[in-house]
């Protein structure tokens, strides 16, 4: 069975061919206003996320991923 809605009516911004199945992505089409929205509350959402971690853990992931090349 296959739901195709709307076919032709967008553009495929990307397609995937996996063995007999076709997936297309479809970006949603949205204002820079509305980007920069989503931006700014995905950087809110990270920083809280960074702040409920103990200090143990910062510096542990601070360790890990530290590409600074002067140390």
């Amino acid at each position: 069975m296959m739901i195709v809605q709307g076919e032709g009516s967008r553009k495929t911004d990307r397609q995937y061919t996996i063995g007999k199945t076709r997936i297309e992505i479809i970006a949603p089409q949205i204002t820079d206003e509305e980007r920069q929205r989503r931006v700014d509350e995905l950087q809110s959402i990270i920083w809280a996320l960074w702040d409920s971690l103990s200090e143990y853990e910062k510096e542990k992931i601070i360790r890990k991923y530290n590409t600074d090349k002067d140390e």
